[in-house]
């Protein structure tokens, strides 16, 4: 199944057409944006799990960071698909509201999937004995 095969699969799913063009720029992005971070994302979950009994806090804590990035690039997609389906059946000032409020969600969950792997990065690093650098020229 080609892209476009596959896009006008999705179409006929979701019940829309090419008329509505937000339709057509949110499934797009949704196709080419989710096989490539869900790789990404997969990989990501694979070297946490495999590096478990070393370390299982940065492990957990960059899991928690995955599943985060993950429902993000899950939802965001479809925000201008939910926005237009608010619009249709509410007034728009409600569409509005609704949608900024999933757009701060969506902020949120990626500064806290920031967060997470930052700490995870750098918060249980043991004290190490500093070397002093040796000069290159003696």
């Amino acid at each position: 199944m080609n892209p476009t095969t596959a896009t006008l699969a999705l179409y006929q799913m979701a019940g829309s057409s090419y008329d509505n063009p937000i339709v057509s720029i949110a499934l797009r992005n949704f196709l080419v944006q989710l096989p490539l971070v869900l790789l990404v994302l997969l990989g990501g979950a694979v070297l946490c799990l495999l590096r478990w009994r070393r370390s299982p806090w940065v492990s957990l804590l960059m899991l928690g960071a995955l599943f985060l990035y993950f429902i993000a690039a899950v939802i965001a997609p479809g925000q201008p698909l939910l926005f237009s389906w608010l619009a249709s059946e509410t007034d728009y000032s409600t569409a509005n509201i609704l949608t900024t409020i999933l757009s701060f969600l969506l902020s949120a969950a990626r500064a806290l999937a920031w967060a997470l792997a930052i700490i995870a990065a750098f918060g249980w690093r043991g004290e190490q004995v500093r070397q002093p650098v040796k000069a290159v020229y003696q």
